[in-house]
């Protein structure tokens, strides 16, 4: 730990998975100042499980059978599958040398430290609100007693930090232009390429793992996933179900073929970059899943009828945006998605196709629209901020109210610290922000507003009603305990008042049922969720959600 903090200033997490965090961090000597993204994998093991592994040869990567995962308990599982995903981004990025690649700055693997998270509390405490504080602070006064001794095992992985964010939050804002599309693309098929002189395949491409840098350059990451070309057996067929599920190839999705006859990984690869086409031009994906018996959209390029699939798009989507897609990028987006893998164009033959290889990109044009995205993003990230940040000061201080109380009954505090706890309970709190009427308006009907917000449900399987010639949808949603549903609905009333006559009020509404089991948590997780997918749908469909002041209407 001590190397670790000579050589790195942790500065905030920019990421958490089930694998562990993703933190921004500061050079100290070597290259002074320059900030690096660093991954970090919590192994939580013991050290009788460290000894044991230090005692296999050198690097190698850990092969487990069949049988001994079958055996492995719920957390061996998951800590066998870190490692793997350590070993993979160490095997397969730390290797690789390319522009649109990201770059790997220094590995370590399994070191027994304290835990490197501890410096950033005191950054993340200055921050937190009076209630998250006093939460913290029992919850450290707990953990001190029953972990003594913080240390745990640790890989870690220092790279590149792309502070652009990635594709996926721009392609949120707006489709990119033809131009933008073309160049980024040809970006992810040069480091494709790439791969595949090294004899790599990725099998998690998606706009989510390709960054922006500083210069809006892509930077292809996360190769958790990523495997030998040739495979297991040396045929080029692999037999695991890797990926993301938007992004995932038929033969993938389907068991039988994937665990039986197996499927190869650049042919899955090319559909993946099929995917993530069309959602760079048309600002969302083509299907949610390759499935012909569960996706309808997918079900009609199952059956090889192009022309009518881009029928359909075009009449209900893009030509209401104005986005016009020339037949050779048509062309390609089909070659690369069709459900018969060896259909499907090889990166060669991608990299010579018609519109890829002749359409003139204009590389200072591309960037200064990213740019213009970017600025977008932040203004939209800071009025986001400014829109919540009453909600949640008056959920903390609800938080604050039922936390304390928690602790006051089990630390069984005299009952004169009770009595004040209880009469600060009592005393009216001036709420400014109600989170269930965000101050959000729209000025013309919110029609395709819902209907956007239906289709993201159905296609994230959240259960909801929309009546097609109302302003409301309800949904049916789990609550934080993971067992219980509520009730949520979604409403936009017309204006009755002076100030709001004739605009659109949205108003988020739970129904009786469990609505006492709901958490502070719930009421700010859904509530703020659900207003920031409406003003991404709100502005797609020209109808921007704005506020009024803060006034009585």
């Amino acid at each position: 730990m001590v190397q670790f903090l000579n050589k790195y200033t942790p500065l905030r997490v920019l990421a958490e998975g089930s694998y562990g965090k993703v933190i921004l961090a500061k050079r100290i000597h070597e290259k002074e100042g320059e900030l690096v993204a660093i991954k970090i994998f919590n192994f939580k093991d013991d050290e009788k499980n460290h000894q044991s592994r230090s005692r296999r040869t050198g690097n190698q990567r850990s092969n487990i059978s069949g049988t001994e995962l079958s055996k492995m308990t719920p957390d061996s599982l998951k800590r066998h599958g870190m490692i793997r995903h350590f070993q993979n981004e160490v095997v397969f990025l730390a290797g690789i040398s390319h522009p649109y690649i990201v770059k790997v700055i220094e590995t370590a693997s399994l070191v027994h430290m304290a835990n490197p998270f501890n410096c950033l509390q005191g950054q993340q405490q200055t921050q937190q609100s009076q209630s998250q504080q006093f939460i913290e602070e029992r919850k450290n006064v707990r953990q001190i007693k029953e972990e003594p001794n913080q240390t745990g095992l640790y890989s870690y992985l220092v790279m590149e930090y792309a502070e652009r964010g990635n594709l996926f939050d721009y392609i949120c804002q707006s489709p990119l232009s033809e131009n933008a599309t073309c160049f980024y693309f040809r970006q992810l098929l040069e480091a494709m390429v790439h791969l595949k002189r090294s004899k790599i395949c990725h099998r998690d491409l998606k706009p989510e793992n390709l960054l922006i840098d500083n210069n809006y350059d892509l930077k292809l990451a996360d190769f958790g996933f990523a495997t030998h070309a040739q495979g297991i057996n040396g045929n080029f067929m692999h037999f695991t179900c890797k990926g993301t599920l938007g992004y995932m190839a038929p033969e993938i999705l389907n068991l039988q073929i994937c665990e039986n006859i197996g499927y190869n990984a650049e042919q899955t690869d090319v559909f993946a970059m099929g995917v993530i086409l069309f959602s760079l031009i048309m600002g969302r994906p083509p299907f949610w899943k390759a499935d012909p018996m569960e996706d309808k959209h997918f079900k009609i390029l199952n059956l090889q009828q192009y022309q009518y699939f881009w029928n359909v798009w075009e009449t209900q989507y893009s030509s209401q945006l104005g986005i016009v897609i020339r037949e050779e990028l048509k062309n390609l987006f089909n070659s690369l998605v069709s459900s018969v893998p060896c259909y499907r164009l090889t990166l060669n033959e991608i990299c010579n196709h018609p519109w890829v290889r002749g359409y003139k990109v204009d590389e200072e044009l591309a960037k200064k629209e990213m740019h213009h995205l970017w600025v977008q993003m932040k203004l939209r990230e800071q009025q986001q901020g400014n829109l919540s940040s009453k909600a949640k000061d008056s959920q903390q201080q609800y938080q604050q109210d039922q936390i304390r109380q928690s602790f006051v009954e089990q630390e069984q505090i005299d009952q004169n610290s009770q009595m004040t706890i209880d009469n600060q309970n009592q005393q009216p709190q001036s709420i400014v922000y109600d989170p269930l009427n965000p101050n959000g308006y729209v000025q013309s009907d919110p029609k395709n507003i819902l209907i956007e917000l239906e289709q993201y449900a159905l296609k994230n399987n959240m259960k909801c009603k929309y009546k097609k010639n109302s302003h409301k949808i309800d949904f049916l949603l789990p609550l934080s305990d993971g067992v219980n549903l509520v009730e949520f609905e979604v409403v936009f009333e017309k204006g009755k008042k002076k100030k709001d006559q004739g605009l659109y009020k949205l108003r988020f509404k739970f129904g009786d049922e469990n609505v006492e089991k709901l958490t502070a948590n719930d009421v700010e997780f859904l509530t703020s969720g659900f207003l920031q997918l409406i003003q991404g749908f709100a502005a797609m469909a020209g109808n921007n959600l704005y506020s009024l002041e803060d006034e009585i209407l």
